[in-house]
């Protein structure tokens, strides 16, 4: 796995590029709390090119919302292709967390 932030006016762009999966969960968890604890902002996490999201990686993106929950920082996930969308479907996490179509939807839902 990979991940590289980006800082934009307003938002940071964390892309995440491979498995979020048991042995890479704490790498993750690591990138994302850091950049939660240090945004008064927008995250958006761009899932266009993970490829897996095991229970492990859920639990991450759960602590990531609890994190930001009256806050006035936000998480937005962006971009996941069909199968980890069923994941987060099928696991009701799609309730609970920010989740747009692409990066661009989720630009656009970023509070200034």
């Amino acid at each position: 796995m990979e991940i590289n932030v980006i800082q934009h006016d307003g938002y940071a762009q964390l892309v995440v590029t491979g498995r979020i999966d048991s042995s890479t969960a704490p790498q993750f968890e690591g990138a994302l709390i850091a950049q939660l604890d240090g945004a008064a902002t927008s995250t958006l996490v761009d899932m266009t090119a993970v490829d897996f999201v095991s229970s492990a990686g859920l639990r991450v993106f759960l602590m990531g919302a609890k994190k930001v929950k009256g806050t006035a920082a936000e998480m937005i996930l962006c971009a996941m292709n069909d199968n980890i969308r069923n994941v987060f479907k099928m696991s009701g996490f799609d309730r609970i967390l920010s989740i747009a179509d692409s990066l661009e939807d989720g630009v656009g839902q970023v509070s200034n």
